[in-house]
């Protein structure tokens, strides 16, 4: 069940993508001017399930990099439309918000 005082404060007027720099929840985990190349640089050293967002060379795309729990580097391309967010090749599971794609995939909490 999507936590709704979450889904509430990231409310993204309709047709629009969630604003992730003033996102209540994802903010301290976005970087606007990171490049996979930067996020990789950042996990170095980090702990299982530290992540970073960032955004996309690619419309309406989010991507995330994360360790998983075993300490194992991913990027992941989050893609968006009015209908919610999936992961780039797996179309037809769809999130309302992207918290919520992010709990499915145990990258956050």
């Amino acid at each position: 069940r999507p936590d709704t005082a979450v889904a509430a404060a990231a409310a993204a007027a309709p047709g629009e993508m969630e604003d992730l720099a003033v996102h209540a929840v994802l903010a301290k985990h976005y970087q606007a001017g990171f490049s996979r190349e930067n996020a990789d640089a950042f996990l170095v050293g980090k702990a299982p399930g530290t992540f970073v967002l960032r955004p996309s060379s690619r419309k309406n795309c989010y991507s995330v990099s994360y360790l998983d729990a075993l300490g194992d580097k991913y990027h992941s391309l989050l893609k968006w439309n009015p209908g919610g967010f999936w992961l780039f090749n797996e179309e037809t599971t769809r999130y309302a918000t992207l918290v919520d794609l992010l709990r499915s995939r145990t990258i956050l909490p």
